[in-house]
C-alpha cells in the first residue's frame, strides 16, 4: 500500500506536541516491524526473565509464609543464594531487555530517516548491522555508566567516613545535582548513536543541548512516562492481579488453596512474561521520542539538516545519472 502522509523527519524544530504526534505517528506507521520486532528480540529473554522474577517472588513469599523457620538469619543457604541469584538474573536480564529496546527503536529511526523508502519492505536482517552496532555502543555506554555510579559510591562512603554527620549536606548537594544533570542526559543515547560521537564527548553534548531545553525536556519525559505507565498498568494488571492473590492466601496460613496449583503457577508465570514484554514495549515510546526531541533540540542548535541537504547536493540524483547515461540507454 503506497504511503501518503509525509515522511517524519528527524532533523526538524518541533513543538512539544509535535514531539509527540512525531512519536505516534511512527509508531502507527511502523506498527508491524516495531512490534513483530519486539517480540523476536525480547520474547525469549521475556520468558528467562519472567521465570526469574517468579522464582523471586516465590522464595520471598515462602519466606514470610514460615518467618518463624525462616529468617535473615536462620534461612537456609539454599533459599537465600537462590533469592540472590534470582536476583542478579532479573536486573541482568533486565539490563540487556532495555539495551536491546533501545538498539531496535534507534536502528528503525535511523534507517527510516535514511531511507526514500523509509521502513516498507524493511525486515529484522536488514537492521541486524545496525542493531549489533548499536548494542556494541550501548554495552559500552553501560558499562562506564556503571564506573560513574562506583565512583560515586566511593565518594559518599568516603564523605560519611571522613565527615560523619557533616557528609550529609554534600551527600544531599550530590543527590541533587545526580537528579538536574538526569534530564539533560536523557539526550545521551540519541546523541550517541545518532552521531559519530564517542561516550564522554556524547556526554558532553548533551549536557550543551539539554540545559538550554531543560524544562521542555522534562515536561516532555514526565507526559510520555505517564502515558507508557498506562499502557504499562493494563499490561500488568493480570500479573498484579495473581500477586496479590498469592500474597492474600499466603498471609491468610489457607493451605490447599487454588494458588498453589500447577495451573495457577503456570498463569502466573505467563502473566509475568507478558508485564516483562509489555515493560520494554511502554520504554519504546519513550526512547522513541527522546530521540524525536533531541532530533528538534539538534536542529535549532546546528541546522544538521541544513548541512545534509548541502552535502546531499553536490551528490547527483537518480534523474542525473540517468541523464548521464542516456547515451548509453540508445
Amino acid at each position: 500500500m503506497q504511503i501518503i502522509h509525509p515522511k517524519i523527519s528527524l532533523y526538524r524544530v518541533r513543538t512539544l506536541s509535535d514531539n509527540f504526534s512525531a512519536t505516534f505517528d511512527f509508531v502507527r506507521e511502523n506498527f508491524k516491524m516495531w512490534f513483530v520486532g519486539n517480540l523476536y528480540l525480547l520474547l525469549p529473554l521475556c520468558l528467562i526473565q519472567g521465570y526469574a522474577m517468579n522464582t523471586f517472588i516465590g522464595d520471598v513469599l515462602g519466606m514470610s509464609e514460615n518467618s518463624a523457620a525462616y529468617s535473615p538469619f536462620s534461612a537456609s543457604d539454599g533459599i537465600l543464594i537462590r533469592m540472590g541469584v534470582s536476583y542478579i538474573a532479573i536486573l541482568l536480564f533486565a539490563t540487556i531487555g532495555d539495551a536491546l529496546t533501545i538498539s531496535l527503536c534507534y536502528a528503525m529511526m535511523k534507517y527510516y530517516d535514511e531511507h526514500d523508502e523509509r521502513l516498507k519492505g524493511v525486515t529484522l536482517t536488514d537492521l541486524k548491522p545496525m542493531i549489533i552496532a548499536y548494542l556494541k555502543k550501548v554495552a559500552k555506554a553501560t558499562l562506564a555508566f556503571l564506573g560513574i555510579f562506583i565512583l560515586l559510591a566511593a565518594v559518599v562512603g568516603l564523605l560519611i567516613f571522613a565527615l560523619g554527620e557533616v557528609s550529609l549536606f554534600f551527600i544531599a548537594i550530590i543527590f541533587l545535582a545526580s537528579m538536574v544533570i538526569t534530564v539533560p542526559i536523557a539526550l545521551f543515547y540519541p546523541i550517541y548513536i545518532f552521531e559519530e560521537i564517542k561516550i564522554i564527548p556524547a556526554l558532553k553534548r548533551s549536557l550543551h543541548l539539554g540545559f538550554p531545553h531543560f524544562f521542555s525536556i522534562l515536561g516532555f519525559v514526565i507526559v510520555i512516562s505517564l502515558l507508557s505507565n498506562i499502557l504499562q498498568s493494563f499490561i500488568s494488571a493480570p500479573w498484579y492481579i495473581m500477586y496479590m492473590l498469592k500474597v492474600f492466601f499466603t498471609v491468610s496460613n489457607e493451605t490447599g488453596n487454588f494458588t498453589t496449583s500447577a495451573l495457577y503457577s503456570f498463569g502466573f508465570y505467563l502473566t509475568s512474561v507478558l508485564m516483562s514484554l509489555g515493560i520494554y514495549l511502554s520504554a519504546s515510546f519513550t526512547l522513541m521520542g527522546l530521540g524525536y526531541v533531541y532530533g528538534s533540540i539538534a536542529e535549532e542548535s546546528d541546522a544538521i539538516s541544513v548541512d545534509k541537504d548541502i552535502e546531499n547536493f553536490a551528490e547527483p540524483s537518480a534523474e542525473d545519472k540517468e541523464i548521464d547515461n542516456f547515451d548509453n540507454l540508445i
